[in-house]
């Protein structure tokens, strides 16, 4: 498949030796009626490998592949093919299906490590050959529908999954530098000494902007857990330093991991051969005249994974829809690397908009009860992983959206006082509709001047090479925008455009580009970059490209973009209707770890409630 460059801003400068080979790593798979073996192609004989006897609902085991292929000898083998990762194992009703990567691209390079976008996935039969057929009838085609909702949900309801080698993805940067790890990519990618590296690993001093230290300072509960990984856990377990609120196949490989035992007395994990993947977006500038480059990657959580009507607000955890991570990194002559990190995410309150019936717009039902503690939880984690937050709230002051605002408003201010995550909590309203009446973008110029100074003080996460001789000193970013609108996507990714672009020419200026030419070609990719991050995030969530696009991609709304407005508004209108319901059922099945039973029906989102 073509690279995902579809813009043509995506151009590949000059490899260097640092920079991965542009191929994905490849494993054999053999299959025949008695067992299943996975190991690396290519390797040592003391590499791990996977075996799965196909005896009950399926074994699993993990030893050496010297090992597992001396438990094999003798034994009849079957098809043999090459696959590109484990993915996970699920269960229904006849037994176990393992998961494994079958095809992918390349789109670009992140700090000289290749990712990829897969595209296709294998679902193989762990079970015994004779469980399925000793299913009832009835059973039977239930099975046969929970696999065609888990193929749904591996490709036509998981659009952009993306994962790479070398760089842990399911991370902002500065959350990979934090983990002090001697392989961490950016290190390896800027040349920085691993053995000097080890030996300061519990000892480094990383400042604040406010020149505070990381373990001292507001949101610093993730630096302090970060600073306990070190060297001696695995290099290469990719599955388990990755961040598991982001990995979309965290249910599949947990449960991958949980039933697989090793051989004999071996001390290999099968977190060793899974495979972390991102939902999401991942676009790449790099300069043609120039050895920068201009990233943009996009995480969603998995912890509250759904489609529009069907996944609203939050749960009781404080686990919003459609939370996502948005990371803006430019990166200059394998010298200064600049990184921002902001979120969007649903109402954090306990809210819904079910389909009762074919109206356009459907009624916002509230559950009061709940409402703060799952607010308070919220932004307890987000203060946790990115200390101060900034809300930007998006939502109309008038009809049903008006009350949700109050609401959440209301909930914002009863959190407890000082002392406190909410001590840590700015709310601002924009209420983008009425001030963008008549197509006025003076409004977005104030926001523009807004977002400039709001930004500053939240900081940026700063690497420049050769300066960690006088004991790590650098910048930290100390908080997030968190903004959100009903859907979290047409508004929420214009106004964070805004905040991105007034952010990037903080980041040239920090990282001394002042070539005006180059500022001018980056400052047209970023617009490029930001609208295809818009659809895709809004592919994911809706179905369908984002609403004002050519606002995003040109600054000036057009007729042709309010055209395919009414298109795609009425594309989004069919979707939830007849459509969407299948579709969080494959994405249910997938993401939340649904153990099917015998007297369960498959699962059958209503249409209308």
């Amino acid at each position: 498949m073509a690279n995902e460059s579809d813009n043509g801003l995506t151009r590949k400068g000059k490899n260097t030796d640092r920079e991965l080979p542009e191929c994905p790593k490849v494993y054999h798979l053999s299959e025949s009626p008695g067992h299943i073996l996975f190991f690396p192609k290519c390797g040592r004989s003391e590499d791990p490998a996977l075996l799965v006897l196909r005896k009950g609902l399926g074994r699993f085991l993990v030893g050496s592949k010297r090992k597992i292929q001396s438990v094999i000898d003798g034994r009849n083998v079957g098809h043999d093919r090459a696959v590109h990762g484990c993915v996970g194992a699920v269960r229904l009703l006849s037994g176990y299906y393992l998961v494994v990567l079958t095809s992918c691209s390349f789109v670009e390079h992140i700090l000289g490590c290749a990712v990829f976008k897969a595209t296709d996935f294998g679902i193989i039969r762990c079970s015994a050959p004779g469980l399925f057929h000793a299913l009832s009838r009835q059973h039977r085609r239930d099975e046969a529908r929970y696999l065609h909702l888990l193929r749904a949900s591996l490709v036509e309801n998981s659009k952009h999954l993306y994962f790479a080698y070398g760089h842990d993805i399911s991370r902002n940067c500065q959350s990979q530098y934090l983990l002090c790890r001697p392989w961490c990519s950016i290190r390896t990618y800027f040349n920085q000494n691993p053995s000097r590296d080890k030996a300061k690993c519990k000892s480094v001093s990383l400042l604040t902007p406010d020149g505070m230290l990381a373990s001292d300072a507001d949101g610093g509960s993730e630096c302090n857990k970060s600073m306990t990984v070190t060297a001696h856990q695995l290099q290469n377990d990719s599955w388990y330093l990755a961040d598991k609120r982001f990995c979309w196949n965290r249910c599949a490989g947990e449960m991958l991991d949980d039933i697989t035992l090793p051989t004999n007395r071996s001390r290999r994990s099968i977190r060793a051969l899974l495979l972390p993947l991102i939902c999401g977006s991942f676009g790449c500038f790099r300069d043609s005249q120039g050895d920068t480059s201009l990233s943009l990657v996009a995480r969603t959580s998995v912890s509250r994974f759904g489609i529009r009507h069907y996944c609203r607000g939050s749960n009781t955890e404080g686990e919003v829809a459609n939370f996502v991570e948005t990371e803006q990194i430019v990166c200059v002559q394998q010298r200064y690397l600049s990184s921002f990190v902001m979120v969007r995410g649903s109402v954090p309150l306990k809210w819904s908009q079910p389909l009762r019936d074919l109206s356009w717009n459907q009624k916002i039902s509230f559950n009061s009860s709940g409402n703060i503690s799952s607010t308070r939880r919220h932004f307890a984690k987000l203060v946790s992983h990115y200390g101060h937050v900034k809300v930007v709230d998006l939502l109309s002051s008038r009809g049903e959206e008006g009350m949700l605002k109050q609401a959440f408003l209301r909930s914002v201010s009863l959190l407890p006082p000082s002392n406190h995550p909410s001590a840590h909590v700015q709310y601002f309203h924009f209420d983008l509709h009425e001030e963008m009446t008549n197509s006025n973008t003076a409004a977005l110029e104030r926001l523009a001047s807004w977002t400039k100074a709001e930004s500053s003080d939240l900081g940026q996460f700063m690497f420049v090479s050769g300066r960690e001789e006088s004991g790590c000193q650098m910048n930290l970013q100390n908080g997030v925008f968190r903004v959100n609108c009903k859907d979290c996507l047409d508004r929420t990714n214009l106004v964070q455009r805004i905040i991105a672009c007034s952010v990037l020419q903080q980041q040239l200026h920090a990282v001394a580009i002042i070539d005006s030419d180059f500022s001018k070609r980056c400052k047209e990719a970023h617009r490029v970059l930001w609208a295809d991050h818009g659809d895709r995030i809004s592919s994911q969530y809706a179905g369908t490209l984002a609403l004002r696009r050519d606002l995003t991609r040109t600054g000036n709304r057009t007729l042709g973009g309010l055209l395919q407005d009414a298109k795609t508004a009425f594309n989004r209108y069919f979707r939830a209707k007849f459509l969407d319901g299948s579709a969080q059922d494959s994405l249910d099945l997938w993401t939340t770890g649904y153990l099917p039973g015998m007297e369960d029906a498959p699962l059958r989102s209503a249409r209308f409630e």
